[in-house]
């Protein structure tokens, strides 16, 4: 089934864009998936939940606790709670497309909350990612590798 409009050219005769690039996602004991994905024509980060009862997937801009638009690359979702419960929310990072004040984008991390209706909040990690990995602990807080391109370090991160 289809979460969001696909790949397609970025022409004057083109109306798809590119969506769907880099997805990560978590599943819940119920089936139901919440799935994070870069979408180049509105440049933002999106949220798509299902599927659904009716095999629909839901999808929204995915915005911060002050209304803005979060736009990155290459995130990377995984479940609070170790299990993969998937009730608890989740714990995202991403390389951000904003200058971080240093003329380099920064990595980003967000707590996702399970519930909807509460933005996510962001933090800034380090300057100059490129890749990133995570996992969750048996308490659920994030624990996070990544690499660091402009010193050539592997570098490591946890939530404090």
């Amino acid at each position: 089934m289809t979460v969001d409009r696909g790949w397609g050219g970025t022409g004057a005769t083109d109306i798809t864009g590119l969506t769907g690039v880099s997805p990560t996602f978590t599943m819940g004991p119920d089936g139901i998936a919440t799935l994070i994905y870069y979408d180049a024509l509105n440049q933002t980060l999106m949220k798509a939940r299902g599927p659904l009862a009716n095999d629909v997937f839901t999808t929204s801009v995915l915005a911060g606790a002050d209304g803005k638009k979060i736009d990155g690359w290459f995130p990377v979702l995984v479940n609070k709670d170790s299990a993969g419960g998937g009730l608890t929310g989740g714990h995202m990072v991403f390389v951000s497309r904003e200058d971080g004040g240093y003329g380099r984008p920064m990595l980003m991390y967000s707590d996702i909350s399970a519930d909807p209706t509460i933005p996510p909040t962001t933090e800034n990690i380090d300057y100059s990612p490129t890749i990133s990995t995570m996992t969750a602990d048996s308490a659920g807080k994030p624990h996070i590798f990544y690499l660091d391109y402009k010193h050539r370090q592997l570098k490591y991160a946890r939530l404090v």
